[in-house]
């Protein structure tokens, strides 16, 4: 290293620094790190040190992506050609996951196509080679995981939400909309079902900047409020929205979001149209009357089945052009302010 550059310039120094030798016979026993039954290699020439495990693998094999992070580490200077790389912020199990990616035989990477793969393993794969620019291999696992999230199998409709997570963290990290967008509708559909905990993709969804999710995740409650509603019968005469287990900021996004709705179809259906050249412009105002929605919060419908009707007069469109205009401008999210 030049004597210029300071620690941490270089990003591949960033996330491995070389170790200084740590076997000794001196050292006691439990304190040697441990080489990994799997993936130590006695052809190996690089070795790696992920936690208290020693990787010994090909340079080759790690090479091979021509953007990988792996050729930069092996540039770095060292005291002894085998001298241990430290690797950071990996578990054993990740790195694992990776040299099995990378040294799987072609019948185990076609067995990914089975309906019973390790799609969590995938996952690994991608988030690993992500982080070490492995581009061919993150977008192979990206690939084989949105197969299987696409077909009968519905993967998405019964995995744990923290695989939810990761399939959405690994899928951004890749840049593929595809796959997000398809974790966001199955995540609606199960908190719509509430088999899922609403807070809990609430608090995800802020997190990783997620607002049309958030909107819709808001919107989906607000629809189901009768759940939350008094039940006279047993003398209650407030709402309870305890079940929720929502923080305050968070209730008062979705009570804000539930009224601004509902006073919003309120006032257009009290809103009159200013009169305009059309000789039938009285009578259409006067026959075409508003359609409520089935649900008071679904505007959206209440436009469209109000615009229908708008359709069959001929002699003057003002109400279906104002309609349209409120149709294109009309945004849930602003409602829940966001």
């Amino acid at each position: 290293m030049d004597s210029d550059t300071l620690p941490g310039d270089n990003p591949i120094e960033d996330l491995t620094r070389p170790s200084t030798p740590v076997i000794s016979d001196s050292m006691p026993t439990d304190s040697k790190p441990i080489r990994d039954e799997q993936y130590f290699f006695d052809d190996g020439d690089c070795v790696f040190l992920v936690g208290d495990h020693l990787f010994k693998l090909h340079k080759t094999i790690l090479s091979r992506d021509p953007d990988s992070a792996f050729s930069g580490m092996f540039s770095l200077p060292t005291e002894n050609g085998l001298e241990p790389i430290t690797l950071t912020g990996d578990t054993v199990s990740q790195f694992r996951e990776l040299c099995w990616a990378l040294y799987a035989l072609p019948t185990e990477i076609q067995a990914q196509n089975n309906p019973n793969t390790q799609i969590e393993r995938l996952v690994a794969v991608a988030n690993m080679s992500h982080k070490y620019s492995l581009a061919s291999f993150e977008f192979w696992a990206i690939d084989i995981i949105l197969i299987h999230c696409k077909s009968s199998r519905d993967y998405l409709k019964i995995c744990h939400p923290t695989v939810l997570e990761s399939i959405y963290q690994a899928a951004t990290a890749a840049e593929c909309r595809v796959l997000q967008d398809l974790v966001e509708e199955k995540w609606l559909l199960r908190l719509k079902s509430r088999k899922l905990q609403l807070r809990h993709a609430l608090d995800f969804a802020e997190a990783h900047g997620m607002q049309n999710f958030l909107a819709m995740a808001y919107f989906q409650q607000a629809r189901d409020m009768k759940s939350c509603a008094l039940k006279l019968n047993t003398g209650s005469e407030v709402a309870d929205y305890s079940s929720l287990n929502l923080t305050e900021a968070q209730l008062h996004r979705l009570l804000a979001g539930y009224c601004s709705l509902t006073l919003y179809w309120q006032m257009f259906k009290e809103t009159t149209l200013p009169s305009c050249d059309s000789a039938f412009h009285e009578s259409a105002v006067r026959d075409i009357a508003v359609c409520d929605p089935e649900d008071p919060l679904n505007v959206l419908e209440g436009f469209n089945r109000t615009r229908e009707k708008c359709e069959t007069d001929s002699g003057c469109s003002c109400r279906k052009n104002y309609i349209d205009k409120l149709i294109s401008n009309f945004s849930v999210a602003k409602h829940f302010g966001l």
